[in-house]
């Protein structure tokens, strides 16, 4: 109720309501949602255009330099979790996924190293 008197006050009309704001404000149906499904959509499908959109993106394997089998599969293999283990100091488990609170956690030193090797291009 506090968020709609604001609102009032703020703006004239519904129809005047920002839509960052109104994203904001939106009433979350699902609880490990951040957004309403209105923002959820909306961020989705950008991400997905930005993603079709980028000839640089890797999983995009129309253009020349684009990443071979074994070079995405070692990407594809690399979780956000085993990032944090290999940057934070004395850091020893983690969540598996590393975006829920409640994730089971891993022993950092489960993780195999990440092959860099095949990224490594010669210079010309």
């Amino acid at each position: 109720q506090a968020n709609i008197d604001l609102l009032k006050k703020t703006y004239n009309s519904v129809d005047d309501i920002d839509l960052y704001v109104g994203l904001l404000l939106k009433r979350v149906v699902d609880p490990t949602a951040l957004l309403g499904p209105t923002g959820t959509h909306l961020i989705a499908d950008q991400f997905s255009a930005f993603k079709k959109g980028d000839r640089f993106y890797y999983e995009n394997a129309v253009t020349a330099g684009a990443l071979n089998q074994a070079e995405y599969d070692a990407i594809i293999g690399y979780s956000l979790a085993q990032f944090v283990c290999e940057n934070t100091d004395g850091m020893e488990l983690v969540q598996a996924d590393i975006f829920q609170h409640f994730s089971n956690k891993v022993l950092c030193g489960s993780f195999r190293p990440f092959p860099i090797n095949l990224l490594l291009k010669p210079q010309a």
